[in-house]
């Protein structure tokens, strides 16, 4: 493998992308949990609408539950987070 084009910098855009939903019950008790990942890309792109499609039908289908988003620092991810339509 060759070595970074630009000194200083990796030449993936970020590292592996995964997501998880995991609904509890009223007591806290996980129900179960569906995780998502994708190859790095930038915007994590293909992650985005599988994972909103996901949250969507659960809150269509349990329209009771409530909704926590927790992720890294990543700023893209938080502004995905922040402004998706499942908010």
């Amino acid at each position: 493998m060759r070595g970074p084009t630009n000194p200083g910098k990796s030449p993936l855009l970020s590292s592996i992308c995964v997501s998880a939903e995991s609904p509890y019950d009223h007591e806290g008790t996980r129900l179960c949990t569906r995780r998502m990942a994708r190859m790095p890309e930038g915007n994590k792109r293909t992650l985005k609408a599988p994972l909103a499609a996901e949250v969507t039908a659960a809150l269509t289908s349990r329209p009771d539950l409530h909704l926590v988003k927790v992720a890294d620092g990543a700023s893209d991810t938080w502004t995905y987070l922040t402004e998706s339509a499942a908010s």
